[in-house]
């Protein structure tokens, strides 16, 4: 049964207000499902992370495997006696010679006439940054590597050292090169 009287206004509102409490949720039920949903976060983003760096293998999603390696596709080659030649003695050769791996050196900058902004990758300009940063006057920076992309802000500034041995940029001003055992390219 409805109430016919009228009411003024500010009663109305008030009645109505009181109508929207009764059909509000406790307050608790909506922590709890803040809570849970929160949780399940948590638990989602920290499952990604683990995928995603590696500690546990996905089959199908690629990236590293801490398992045992596979078998070589093609087997190692065997040592095949040479043909000999009278009075020669026998030699063994094998079908693939192994491949050659650079040799790793050391990179060694010394800011000597001023400093230099310099960026030092491995492998090329897309490799991971090894070095990167400004050298002041008087500073040195070494690195190791077997192949090096570096950039260089003001390369007549530095004394570079491969190994030990000091190399000379053609170049005074902004440089971009490749380093290997040899040297600057």
């Amino acid at each position: 049964m409805t109430d016919s009287t009228p009411k003024s206004e500010p009663e109305a509102l008030l009645g109505l207000l009181v109508d929207l409490r009764k059909h509000r949720r406790p307050r608790g039920v909506r922590r709890s499902v803040l809570v849970t949903a929160l949780l399940a976060l948590a638990v989602l983003v920290a499952v990604n992370v683990v995928v995603w760096t590696g500690a546990v293998h996905v089959p199908g999603l690629g990236g590293h495997s801490h398992h045992a390696p596979r078998a070589a596709a093609h087997p190692a080659p065997h040592p095949v006696p040479a043909t000999t030649v009278a009075g020669a003695a026998p030699t063994t050769t094998t079908a693939n010679p192994a491949p050659v791996v650079p040799a790793a050196f050391s990179f060694r900058l010394t800011a000597a006439r001023g400093a230099c902004w310099v960026s030092i990758r491995s492998r090329d300009a897309g490799g991971p940054v090894l070095y990167e940063g400004v050298l002041r006057q008087g500073q040195t920076a070494r690195v190791r590597g077997t192949r090096l992309w570096a950039r260089f802000g003001a390369i007549g500034n530095l004394d570079l050292f491969v190994n030990g041995k000091a190399v000379r940029a053609a170049h005074s001003g902004t440089l971009d090169a490749v380093v290997t055992a040899a040297g600057l390219g």
